[in-house]
């Protein structure tokens, strides 16, 4: 999907109409898809008389909320990268303003770093971990 996706995008300027309205189209369907699981995430626990059944409630329970984190942290960055849309921002890091690129892009629209400023913070974090 990638490739296919690569091959009709890259054929234009970088960030012209045509590559804008693909990236504002799917940043919109994630955001609907984000809301729509966290509207639908289970946030109740009920006491169970049996403690393996409490146990499993209870996984699934902190396993939900870490999910519904995450995706909490998602929908603020497809929220942030659709004001980088309308703003004339998107497609450029934040860190350097240079070009995000299109492959990046692609795997992931909210991609607010290029893969080097990604690295080096990531590396960065390690030293300080």
């Amino acid at each position: 999907m990638i490739e296919q996706a690569y091959e009709q995008l890259s054929q234009y300027e970088y960030m012209d109409d045509e590559q804008l309205d693909y990236f504002r189209q799917r940043l919109i369907e994630m955001r609907e898809t984000l809301q729509a699981r966290m509207t639908s995430a289970v946030d109740r626990r009920e006491r169970l008389a049996d403690e393996a059944d409490q146990a499993t409630q209870d996984e699934s329970y902190w396993m939900s909320v870490h999910l519904k984190e995450r995706d909490g942290k998602m929908l603020m960055d497809v929220e942030k990268a659709i004001r980088k849309l309308n703003t004339g921002d998107y497609g450029y890091c934040d860190e350097t303003g240079e070009e995000i690129g299109l492959k990046r892009l692609i795997a992931n629209p909210a991609a607010a770093l290029s893969a080097e400023a990604m690295e080096r913070r990531e590396r960065i974090q390690k030293i300080h971990a």
